[in-house]
């Protein structure tokens, strides 16, 4: 799948935990943003004009991550797509027609929860039913005026009234402002789709025979993304979220490229695919694509070119370097950088390239082994990292940071929208 020309940058080497528990709207809509933080922007709207063929970008940090389906994962690991087009950038892909199987496990969220691709059984209690696209339950609210918050977003929204005050206000829904840049544009209709109001349901799976609780990896009909796209804005289990620390009976299970020991059953460990562990990371770089994949990055700027964020000056290791776990918990270490080819990125607001570039994160995430749903209030994803796909790569919700302050009239914070920027289908 492919979006229109659209790349991204590189940023300096980060080490990397998982974020806080998230605490709801982004206040003043992301870091030294003023928006109001009650019409929060809808990331794929707002950051797709950014986004590389598998559909990944980075901030300004080198983060590369995912706010929607990681196409050239979903591939990697057979998961219902054929190749579309093969060219100098990459590889794209469209969704098959029939045959489908049920898909892996993509990533895991930090309530412990796994994350499939967007294919599972149609009766959720029967293995042996049909294979087919699970759907979203989300649908675009069909109101002329942004005066009211939908019923699912009210727990996120805490103290702001559903009925908004004048003030609180969004813009007029225009070209300008269409249906779908916000996320309060959404509305959740259990009898839309499959899934709840945070992007799961309880199923049997072909790791899970007796079944748990699973996200699902969201796309519409044409093979897009659909919103919320991989995670709500909160998490249905309760969630380890925080600065990681490894105890000390934490035992290896992957490190160096090989098994600490013979193979695990548990999927929350055999999930993670490490057999490119020593392959290092490639980037094709939006100044020069005609050179092909490249194990550093940016590389030479051209004169007059925009200066990068971040980058790669020796090779990097792909995809998950170190697992390790104890009863309780799986620890994950990767440098956020996948076996398959990313970039190139460009931008379409200055004609030019995108200046942020990935770079090795020594990410390190926590995964329960005996998640549990939530008891009482459920916590916010929030921004940054909801999750780690089983490449190591970071998971992200449907946020950018930006929000819309009435006093501007216009978004505050998150970058800005490429207006021009469209998704064309792998259908």
């Amino acid at each position: 799948m492919r979006i229109s020309a659209a790349l991204f940058f590189v940023f300096t080497g980060l080490a990397v935990a998982q974020p806080p528990p998230g605490g709801g709207p982004p206040g003043g809509g992301g870091p030294g943003a003023s928006g109001d933080g009650i019409w929060v922007r809808n990331a794929y709207f707002g950051e797709r004009h950014t986004f590389d063929a598998c559909l990944g970008h980075q901030p300004g940090n080198g983060q590369y991550h995912h706010h929607a389906q990681p196409v050239c994962l979903r591939a990697q690991l057979n998961d219902n797509l054929e190749v579309a087009t093969v060219g100098r950038t990459g590889t794209t892909y469209r969704e098959k027609t029939s045959g489908f199987t049920h898909s892996p496990i993509l990533g895991w969220a930090y309530d412990g929860y796994p994350i499939y691709g967007p294919y599972g059984y149609s009766d959720p209690a029967n293995a042996k039913s049909a294979v087919r696209r699970i759907k979203s339950s989300f649908r675009l609210r069909s109101i002329t005026a942004r005066t009211s918050l939908p019923d699912w977003l009210l727990s996120y929204h805490n103290g702001v009234p559903q009925q908004l005050n004048t003030s609180q206000y969004g813009p007029a829904i225009n070209a300008t402002f269409p249906l779908g840049r916000y996320i309060e544009d959404f509305e959740w209709v259990s009898t839309v789709g499959d899934l709840d109001q945070y992007n799961g349901r309880f199923t049997v799976t072909p790791e899970f025979p007796a079944g748990t609780y699973a996200y699902f990896v969201t796309i519409d009909d044409t093979g897009a993304p659909a919103f919320p796209y991989i995670i709500g804005m909160q998490y249905y289990g309760t969630a380890t979220t925080g600065n990681v620390t490894v105890p000390s009976d934490a035992t290896d299970y992957f490190a160096n490229g090989k098994l600490a020991g013979s193979a695990s059953a548990d999927p929350r460990l055999n999930s993670f695919p490490t057999k490119n562990s020593q392959q290092a990371a490639q980037v094709v770089i939006g100044w020069d694509p005609s050179a092909g994949p490249q194990t550093t990055w940016p590389g030479t700027q051209p004169r007059g070119a925009s200066n990068a964020s971040g980058g790669a000056s020796t090779p990097q290791n792909a995809d998950v370097q170190r697992i390790r776990s104890n009863a309780a918990t799986v620890f994950v270490n990767s440098n956020d950088l996948p076996s398959y080819t990313i970039g190139p990125w460009f931008i379409d607001s200055n004609g030019g390239v995108f200046p942020n570039f990935p770079s090795a994160q020594n990410f390190l995430s926590q995964i329960s082994r005996n998640p549990q749903a939530a008891a009482g209030a459920r916590t916010s994803t929030g921004l940054g990292a909801v999750g780690v796909w089983v490449n190591g790569v970071a998971v992200f919700n449907v946020l950018d940071g930006g929000s819309y302050s009435a006093t501007a009239k216009t978004d505050q914070g998150g970058g800005p929208v490429g207006t021009t920027a469209i998704h064309v289908s792998a259908a």
